[in-house]
């Protein structure tokens, strides 16, 4: 989370949305860290979100699955994807990623972390990365 927080503080912005927030334990720290920023934590399980919302009745958390394009309006100028990417689909990455950039502002950032390729990959993950898997799934245009 110190990482991630590090490269947050080094760009400039008004809004932080994270992408497959789970508990919320993430959006909580960074609310506490930025209290001026509109911060957002968006999950495709509601349960989730139950979860988070249980936990920080004070966050603002969102079920929304970011395939569904008609589904979601805002704008954010950093995004991030904490341990989400290996818990989607090789089939349906392209398209998750897609769906990222729609609401990420034009030259916002956008912010990953994932398993790297040397660890077995888990139960609950689909594949893990390493620099030119990420490349290639980032980087398209």
């Amino acid at each position: 989370m110190k990482v991630v927080e590090d490269l947050i503080r080094s760009n400039k912005f008004k809004s932080i949305i994270d992408v497959g927030c789970g508990d919320g334990r993430f959006v909580f720290e960074m609310a506490r860290k930025f209290p001026n920023v509109k911060i957002t934590g968006i999950d495709y399980s509601k349960r989730a979100i139950a979860l988070a919302k249980a936990m920080n009745p004070e966050g603002k958390y969102e079920a929304v699955n970011i395939l569904d394009h008609e589904n979601f309006v805002g704008k954010y100028d950093i995004l991030t994807l904490v341990e989400v990417l290996e818990h989607i689909p090789p089939h349906l990455l392209e398209e998750f990623i897609l769906g990222c950039r729609r609401i990420l502002n034009r030259g916002g950032c956008l912010i990953a972390t994932v398993p790297h390729k040397n660890k077995r990959v888990q139960d609950k993950h689909y594949q893990h990365f390493d620099k030119e898997t990420m490349d290639r799934y980032i980087t398209k245009e």
